[in-house]
C-alpha cells in the first residue's frame, strides 16, 4: 500500500507542500537540508530538480617528469601536477588523496613503461594507508609497455591513496605524460 503524505508532513525524508497558487512541490532529503525532487504547476506542467552533489572529492594527477626506476625497487609515484582537485584531497607534495569523508571511491591508475630493454615484469599499485591494496603485474614482451589497475575502495577520514611503481630490470623509466601515467579517484558515495 502507498505512503500517503500531507501537507506538512515529513515523515520518511519526504515533504509535500502545496502552494497559493495550486503548485505542488515534493522535497526529500533530511530536515533542514530539503531540495525541491518534483514541482507541479498550477497548469500540470512537471518538473524534476537534480540537486547539485556537494562535499564530494574528484582528482586526477600526473607526474611532469620521467621518474627512473632501480632494479626491483618499489618507488611511490610523484603525482605532482593535478589536472583538477576538487575538494582538495590531493596533495601535490606528499603525491597522497586523503579523505576527508568517509565512504567508497573509485580510484585507477595507469603507468607508461619505457627505455629498457628486453622483457621484465613491471608492477603499478594502489597502496590504502601504506599498503598494498590492488595491483597490476604485466610481463611485457618488449618497449614500451604499460600497466593499469582500477579498484572500489572504502575510505574512512584520514586513510590516503598514493601509488608505486616497479620494474624488475635496469634502465626502465615511468614517461611523464598527462594521457600516459596517471592517477585518477572519484568518490561515488558518503556516509
Amino acid at each position: 500500500m502507498p505512503t500517503i503524505i500531507t501537507a506538512g508532513d515529513a515523515s520518511n525524508g519526504l515533504a509535500f507542500a502545496a502552494g497559493n497558487d495550486g503548485a505542488v512541490t515534493i522535497q526529500s532529503g533530511l530536515a533542514g537540508a530539503k531540495v525541491n525532487a518534483l514541482s507541479i504547476a498550477a497548469d500540470g506542467r512537471v518538473s524534476t530538480v537534480s540537486p547539485k552533489i556537494t562535499g564530494m572529492a574528484y582528482a586526477r594527477a600526473y607526474q611532469s617528469v620521467d621518474l627512473a626506476l632501480s632494479n626491483s625497487v618499489s618507488v611511490k609515484v610523484p603525482f605532482n601536477t593535478t589536472v583538477f582537485n576538487v575538494g582538495g584531497n590531493f596533495n601535490t607534495t606528499t603525491n597522497r588523496f586523503v579523505a576527508t569523508t568517509a565512504g567508497y571511491y573509485y580510484a585507477d591508475t595507469h603507468g607508461y613503461f619505457y627505455s629498457g630493454t628486453g622483457s621484465s615484469t613491471q608492477y603499478i599499485s594502489i597502496y590504502k594507508n601504506g599498503v598494498v591494496y590492488a595491483s597490476d603485474t604485466n610481463l611485457p614482451a618488449g618497449v614500451p609497455a604499460t600497466s593499469y589497475v582500477a579498484s572500489l575502495i572504502y575510505l574512512a577520514i584520514g586513510d590516503y591513496l598514493e601509488v608505486f611503481a616497479q620494474k624488475n630490470a635496469a634502465s626502465w623509466a615511468l614517461y611523464f605524460q598527462s594521457n600516459d601515467t596517471f592517477f585518477n579517484i572519484s568518490q561515488i558515495s558518503a556516509e
